[in-house]
């Protein structure tokens, strides 16, 4: 027994009589640096010298009391009062005549294999964390933290389909900064990269349910789609407060005939039909975005014509 690379002591446990350390290995005094006679105390049971961890050593008292064999990893105590992990069995060898059962335990300094489940454990987070940035990097735009051009294109996709099969409504919205490259061109790329931002926040405030997907299309521009969606005027009242919203930012803009950043919005809503085509869905939002700007911008138009007859986009 003595060639085990784990500690071993057997204890006779004896009913009626209080147990008794038999035998400890090599292994076991390196361990725990306690030597056979130090743990034959009688005024001092060995397993209170081998450990403070209470609820393990309730469990192993509960074990002796039921001689069921039993598993388990606990805190132990080193004969210089130093702590270390430890996977403790415990076994029993049952007299026919019960006046002399033995408890086997076996015990191995788990420290090691602790520190290198911690550190497996610490390094598959560190992964998790780093594919969830490069996921986000994928699906996301840089600069607003809005969902981007390629995430929005895939997931129309699947939604135009979803709505034609359940002959539902669809609304998709185009947002466009009024003459956002005169207030570049002023104000510099810091500062309209700060707007850029600004209303992505804005929109964010406004579109809260999981339904909606709000993306950066390109440049100045964003995107909304959203399932499920109310009647029209709703429609215009949700994208109305965005409207407002950035109007009452106030955001200076001296090369603007309004004086402040302002947004147009062209919004098409309505169930798509099957000679309709998510091109025909974009290009309807396109044409209300276009009627918004030619009506003297800082408005929402509503596209309203079937999306299947769209004629193209008409912007500038």
């Amino acid at each position: 027994m003595s060639s085990l690379d784990e500690g071993l002591m057997v204890l006779a446990i004896g009913s009626g009589r209080p147990s008794t350390v038999e035998y400890v290995n090599p292994k076991f005094t390196a361990i725990y640096g306690f030597e056979l006679e130090e743990l034959q105390d009688k005024n001092s049971v060995a397993l209170y010298k081998m450990s403070d961890d209470q609820k393990g050593i309730n469990q192993i008292t509960q074990a002796v009391v039921d001689r069921a064999p039993v598993v388990l990893e606990m805190q132990c105590l080193k004969k210089d009062g130093s702590h270390f992990p430890a996977r403790i069995s415990l076994n029993f060898s049952i007299k026919p005549d019960g006046q002399n059962d033995y408890l086997v335990v076996r015990s191995r300094d788990i420290s090691k294999e602790r520190e290198y489940r911690d550190t497996l454990i610490q390094s598959n987070i560190t992964l998790a964390f780093k594919n969830s940035e490069l996921q986000t990097l994928a699906t996301h735009d840089g600069l607003t933290s809005l969902y981007n051009r390629r995430f929005f294109d895939s997931q129309f996709e699947r939604l135009y389909g979803f709505h034609v099969r359940h002959h539902m409504n669809l609304c998709l919205a185009f947002i466009d900064i009024d003459f956002y490259k005169q207030y570049n061109d002023f104000y510099g790329h810091v500062a309209g990269d700060k707007v850029l931002c600004r209303i992505a926040k804005e929109m964010t405030k406004t579109f809260l349910r999981l339904e909606d997907i709000t993306a950066r299309y390109g440049g100045d521009e964003f995107v909304v789609v959203s399932s499920s969606v109310a009647e029209q005027a709703v429609v215009i009242e949700h994208f109305e407060a965005l409207r407002k919203r950035v109007e009452s930012l106030a955001i200076s803009h001296e090369n603007s005939p309004l004086g402040i950043v302002t947004l147009s919005v062209g919004v098409f809503v309505g169930i798509p039909g099957e000679d309709s085509s998510p091109e025909c869905i974009l290009s309807a939002a396109d044409e209300a975005l276009y009627t918004s700007k030619a009506a003297g911008r800082n408005k929402t138009t509503i596209y309203r014509q079937p999306a299947y007859q769209s004629t193209g986009s008409k912007r500038a």
